[in-house]
């Protein structure tokens, strides 16, 4: 019997929503720039939106490799969605990560992360709590990149860490 696992985090980074936006959804097929799991991606063949990638590959530096779509997206209330299509484990059936920004002032955004997993079978069962888990850390560090690039205008100290060694 399938079973939905989320997970949801939220960060504020002080800059406008619209710098936020323009790298997390408009460079959408950027995240090599920021992410430290990340050693490169490329934007997917096919229409995306008129502002961005149908989707995006990640190839990661642990050797495994992404492959995410653009289910939906919208510019007016800053929020988009992805599914991982490809690079999941068997376990689980979807993955769908969706971002929504929200103004908090002139010079602050909030950035809410809500991930929603379908895990199937045995093996699925028992990893629900410690695949929140992981899920939630991942989730928390993306942010905390994600906030240090845009902040900072330098990729936090992980992912230069990984540039270092490649």
């Amino acid at each position: 019997m399938a079973k939905t696992v989320t997970i949801e985090r939220k960060c504020e980074i002080n800059v406008p929503i619209d710098a936020v936006w323009d790298v997390s959804a408009i460079r959408f097929d950027h995240i090599d720039e920021w992410d430290a799991n990340v050693e490169k991606s490329e934007a997917l063949d096919g229409i995306g939106t008129q502002s961005t990638a149908a989707g995006r590959s990640c190839y990661m530096y642990n050797g495994r490799k992404t492959v995410e779509k653009i289910t939906q997206f919208d510019e007016a209330a800053h929020s988009f969605t992805y599914q991982i299509v490809e690079g999941l484990p068997g376990f689980v059936q979807s993955a769908f990560n969706k971002w929504t920004l929200k103004r908090s002032g002139e010079q602050r955004t909030v950035l809410e992360m809500r991930v929603d997993m379908t895990v199937t079978g045995f093996l699925g069962a028992i990893m629900q709590g410690p695949m929140k888990s992981q899920m939630g850390k991942v989730l928390e560090k993306a942010q905390a990149e994600l906030k240090h690039f845009i902040e900072q205008k330098t990729v936090h100290p992980r992912k230069m860490k990984q540039l270092r060694k490649a």
